[in-house]
């Protein structure tokens, strides 16, 4: 997963400011699919799915180009991000999970629909 990331802040009253791109790997987790189905002119769709991602081991991530006003500052910026990955993987997970959702939910419909609907309600 990649995306844009800001982080404007203190450390130990200097300022902290960097823009970039982030990335997290969740190619460890297995993801678990709730979907919600419903009879619709005797087709059966998924009206909602919920995606819960499980993780094995440590989840990094980490902000890619950070950057920083001296290069003392770009240090700490990695560090800090570093330390706290786990952090940042808990904020960004339930936009996976959701995008995860989104996507399962139009495949499973495009697959339900080339179905006859014998064979998903049969008599």
């Amino acid at each position: 997963m990649t995306g844009d990331y800001v982080v404007l802040g203190e450390f130990q009253m200097l300022p902290v400011e960097s823009t970039g791109k982030l990335s997290a790997n969740f190619t460890t987790c297995t993801a678990a699919l709730e979907a919600l189905g419903a009879r619709v002119h005797k087709r059966m769709v998924i009206r909602d799915a919920t995606v819960h991602l499980r993780c094995l081991g440590d989840l990094k991530a980490s902000l890619d180009d950070a950057h920083s006003t001296t290069d003392k500052m770009e240090m700490i910026t990695d560090h800090i991000a570093a330390m706290h990955s786990e952090d940042i993987i808990k904020e960004i997970q339930p936009a996976v999970e959701t995008s995860l959702a989104m996507v399962l939910e139009d495949v499973a419909n495009k697959f339900l629909k080339h179905i006859p609907s014998e064979m998903v309600f049969p008599n």
